[in-house]
């Protein structure tokens, strides 16, 4: 017996399928056929990124070499000026760059990443910075458990190409495996990463005293990151905004209450990037910043109060979750400006919560719906 299965054209394109057969395993998992991709792919992106790896191993050897010799070193550093760690986080980040921009771009161009231009290069910007802040932790880790120690310029330069060649084949391995779920964990990361540091760097231990946007005020050291931090992950927002609804066609045409959910997902985003833009600092712009933040609150009501006629394929349990959330900023709001039991900071953070959570709820039930969407395959069973 033998099964016949006819592929949807863009499935057969992402897979990279041709003319001929093609061995597969198949299992039966919660009431689900579930075909594994062709092992060729898989074997076809990882030699790929082994290639790339080797490559930016070779190039971040010479450059280290050429570079500790310019500067007639001998014994080479953990940690400093010209050391391995800087030079394994300059080269590293560099070739991350190089690397999931090249195959991001090469995705978009074969139609398997659906985003804009821009929402891309949201992306690669995205993907650079978390590079940057993942090696740059493995090498404090790194330097720290070597402390003093010093390494002749070969040896040094080949610790460099490793450290190199580690992170190039993960971020490429990435790059060419971008799926929704994973920008929505880029998106975590960068949102929570980013407050939490700013949480421990911002050299004001009583920052809560005041409320939770002072993390992004004059009166905080790094304030910038804060602010940063939150026009950045209203970008990757945009990115996963355009990416689903564009997979779901959100047209005016074709579906307008999905295009209208669209256009309220992107003011949402929009206007948390505008709380980022505009710091809560003292004079009008202390006034906009309240709007913004008043206006993103608003957003997310509108939306949990729509959201059963935008989408009616929702369950039950979503529509009450996100009743109730609803109810939980609405309560939050009575708490802060009608009894004043909570404090400005409590209700910042509250609402955030709830406001994210429901975020991150809503945008897994529409992935959902392209899963459900993209598994249209007719099988043919033959003796």
């Amino acid at each position: 017996m033998k099964i016949i299965a006819d592929l949807p054209a863009e499935l057969v394109q992402q897979l990279e399928l041709k003319d001929g057969k093609y061995a597969t395993s198949i299992r039966l998992e919660n009431n689900n056929l579930i075909f594994a991709a062709a092992n060729r792919l898989a074997t076809a992106k990882q030699q790929r990124a082994l290639r790339f790896a080797i490559i930016s191993a070779i190039i971040a050897m010479l450059i280290a070499m050429l570079t500790f010799n310019y500067d007639g070193l001998t014994l080479i550093r953990m940690k400093g000026g010209y050391s391995i760690s800087q030079m394994a986080i300059y080269l590293g980040v560099g070739m991350a760059f190089i690397g999931f921009g090249y195959y991001a771009i090469k995705a978009k161009l074969q139609k398997q990443l659906m985003v804009h231009w821009m929402n891309l290069c949201t992306l690669i910007l995205a993907y650079t910075t978390i590079s940057f802040v993942a090696v740059s932790l493995f090498m404090w880790a790194v330097t720290s458990a070597f402390a003093g120690a010093r390494l002749d310029i070969y040896t040094a330069s080949a610790i460099v190409g490793l450290f190199v060649a580690g992170l190039s084949f993960t971020i490429v391995m990435l790059a060419q495996n971008i799926s929704f779920s994973q920008i929505i964990t880029v998106m975590i990361m960068t949102l929570f990463g980013g407050i939490l540091f700013t949480m421990i760097t911002n050299g004001s231990a009583g920052w809560w005293e005041h409320n939770f946007s002072y993390l992004g005020t004059q009166g905080v050291g790094d304030g910038w990151i804060f602010n940063f931090t939150l026009i950045f992950s209203a970008l990757i927002m945009l990115a996963l905004i355009d990416y689903i609804f564009s997979e779901l066609g959100a047209s005016f045409s074709k579906h307008r209450s999905l295009f209208f959910l669209r256009i309220l997902f992107s003011l949402t985003a929009l206007t948390l990037a505008g709380v980022g833009a505009i710091p809560n600092n003292r004079g009008w712009m202390h006034i906009v910043h309240d709007y913004l933040a008043q206006g993103l609150g608003l957003w997310i009501l509108v939306m949990i109060v729509l959201i059963k006629w935008l989408i009616p394929s929702l369950t039950r349990e979503f529509l009450l979750i996100s009743y109730l959330i609803g109810g939980g900023l609405i309560l939050s709001e009575f708490l802060f400006q009608g009894i004043h039991y909570l404090s400005l900071t409590g209700f910042e953070l509250l609402s955030f919560g709830l406001a994210f959570s429901w975020i991150i709820l809503l945008l897994q039930n529409l992935q959902e719906m392209f899963n459900i969407q993209q598994q249209v395959v007719v099988l043919e069973v033959m003796e």
